[in-house]
């Protein structure tokens, strides 16, 4: 009974995605995906609700700011901030 049983749910999800919108296989595979992580960090992460909230006028400055310090070649390597922290 117990595979009839999976066999009828997995069917059942093979039928929610095949009726999916094209625009929505990006966000069902993230999510199916994620149910298939083992890690519960890296599960919860990638099962928490993209951010849509949109860009303010500071964060965008902001942004811009870091990309022309970034330009000018102000930045620290990964080995640096390893090595500052302890890592």
């Amino acid at each position: 009974m117990t595979a009839q049983l999976s066999a009828s749910n997995r069917d059942d999800v093979h039928a929610l995605v095949d009726a999916l919108p094209e625009s929505e296989l990006s966000d069902a595979r993230r999510m199916l995906g994620a149910l298939n992580e083992s890690d519960p960090v890296l599960r919860a992460s990638q099962l928490a609700p993209l951010d849509d909230e949109p860009f303010t006028d500071d964060e965008r400055e902001d942004v811009e700011a870091a990309e022309a310090a970034y330009r000018r070649g102000e930045w620290v390597s990964g080995d640096d901030v390893r090595r500052e922290i302890g890592w």
